[in-house]
């Protein structure tokens, strides 16, 4: 049951950025890794303080794409409204680009944050992540 909490806790922390880019709340709507891995991990508070700044310098520093982001998937869920297909076809690229910097920005801030942890932590929390992604193999 542990493992299956904590497999659902890492899916969502992947898998939130991307839902939310496409429903353009990121920002907004991301779960902190504090309140997702505090207990897993037994972070201290100095720790969640280091890395609750790291995120909310994250979310500073990339404003004006998530910005850009939510116009985007403005236009995409306005061509799907319409069933534009042609237009959808058009803002593809623009998408898969959108996907990849969020990814980038994603990836950037994780390994800021995986930088706070002490190296049990870390051989925990990349343990977590391994059982994850097998799990996502699997499906």
């Amino acid at each position: 049951m542990k493992k299956w909490i904590t497999a659902v806790a890492l899916a969502t922390l992947v898998a939130i950025p991307v839902f939310a880019q496409e429903h353009g709340e990121h920002h907004r709507q991301m779960q902190s890794f504090t309140v997702m891995f505090a207990e897993q991990l037994t972070l201290t508070d100095a720790q969640k303080t280091q890395i609750d700044g790291i995120e909310k310098q994250s979310r500073e520093d990339n404003a004006a794409f998530y910005e850009s982001s939510h116009q985007l998937m403005e236009q995409v869920r306005a061509a799907r409204d319409a069933n534009d297909t042609a237009k959808l076809d058009a803002l593809k690229p623009q998408m898969d680009a959108n996907h990849e910097q969020m990814k980038k920005i994603h990836d950037a801030m994780l390994t800021k944050i995986v930088a706070v942890l002490t190296a049990d932590q870390r051989a925990k929390f990349e343990k977590i992540k391994a059982e994850h992604d097998a799990q996502r193999k699997q499906h």
